[in-house]
C-alpha cells in the first residue's frame, strides 16, 4: 500500500439484511402513486437524452518516479529508496450522450480529454533508462457510461479506450490503453449540478483521484 498509484481490489462475499414491511394497502397505494407520477412524467419531460459535463481536478505522484528511486540507482545516490513523492495536478473535461431509460439508469457514450502538467518529469525518468522523446501532457479517449441514481446520490461508471496518449514507454507497459473511472456523486438541492470524486484506473490500478463537477444539459425539459 507503500507505493503510490498502487491500491488493493479485492472481490469477497458480504452478507447482507433488509426488511420488506407486510402493508399491502400501502405497497399498492405507493406503486400506484409512482407509476402515475413516472408516466406523468414522462410525458412533460421529452427526450429521455441528455449531454453531460464533467468537469474534474485531479491528483497523483508518478509511479516512474517509484520505480526509479526503488530500483534504478545505488544506495548511496540521493533518493535511493525515498518514501515522499511529489503530488501532481490533472484536469480532465469528459462528456457524454446519455439515455435515462429509466428513473435509476443512465447509459451513454462520450469522450474524455485530459491534461496532466508532469509530462517533463516523465521525461526526465523515462531518459534515465534510455526513452528519449518528447511527451504530451494530453490525452483523449472515448468510452462508455453509466449511472444510477438514489434520491440525491448517484454511482458512475465508465471504461475508455485511449485514442492519443504519449506518456512514455513506462507508461506503455503499465498503462493499458483502456482505463476506467468509478465514483460517487451528490445532486446539489435546486439544480442540476452534481459534485463527487472519483477514482481513475489502468485495469482496476488506481491512476488517479479526482474532484468532479457534473453539469447535465437537457435536449428539451429536464429527464431528472
Amino acid at each position: 500500500m507503500n507505493r503510490p498509484n498502487k491500491g488493493a481490489n479485492f472481490l469477497s462475499p458480504y452478507i447482507g439484511a433488509f426488511v420488506l414491511w407486510d402493508d399491502d394497502k400501502a405497497e399498492k397505494h405507493h406503486t400506484t402513486k409512482a407509476l402515475s407520477r413516472n408516466d406523468k412524467s414522462s410525458k412533460e419531460n421529452g427526450s429521455p437524452f441528455y449531454l453531460q459535463f464533467d468537469l474534474s481536478v485531479g491528483t497523483r505522484t508518478i509511479l516512474e518516479e517509484w520505480l526509479y528511486t526503488q530500483f534504478e540507482i545505488r544506495p548511496e545516490e540521493e533518493g535511493y529508496r525515498k518514501a515522499d513523492f511529489k503530488n501532481y495536478i490533472t484536469y480532465s473535461l469528459q462528456t457524454g450522450l446519455m439515455y435515462r431509460y429509466a428513473r435509476r439508469w443512465a447509459s451513454g457514450i462520450g469522450t474524455d480529454i485530459c491534461y496532466g502538467n508532469y509530462h517533463k518529469q516523465l521525461e526526465k525518468y523515462n531518459s534515465y533508462i534510455g526513452n528519449e522523446g518528447k511527451l504530451s501532457p494530453w490525452s483523449v479517449g472515448i468510452g462508455i457510461r453509466h449511472e444510477a441514481f438514489y434520491h440525491r446520490f448517484s454511482l458512475a461508471m465508465s471504461l475508455g479506450y485511449y485514442i492519443y496518449r504519449n506518456m512514455g514507454e513506462w507508461a506503455k507497459e503499465l498503462e493499458k490503453p483502456y482505463y476506467e473511472r468509478i465514483g460517487l456523486f451528490y445532486n446539489i438541492p435546486g439544480t442540476k449540478i452534481k459534485i463527487g470524486g472519483q477514482v481513475k484506473a489502468h485495469l482496476t490500478k488506481a491512476d488517479l483521484t479526482e474532484f468532479t463537477i457534473s453539469i447535465p444539459l437537457s435536449f428539451h425539459s429536464s429527464p431528472f
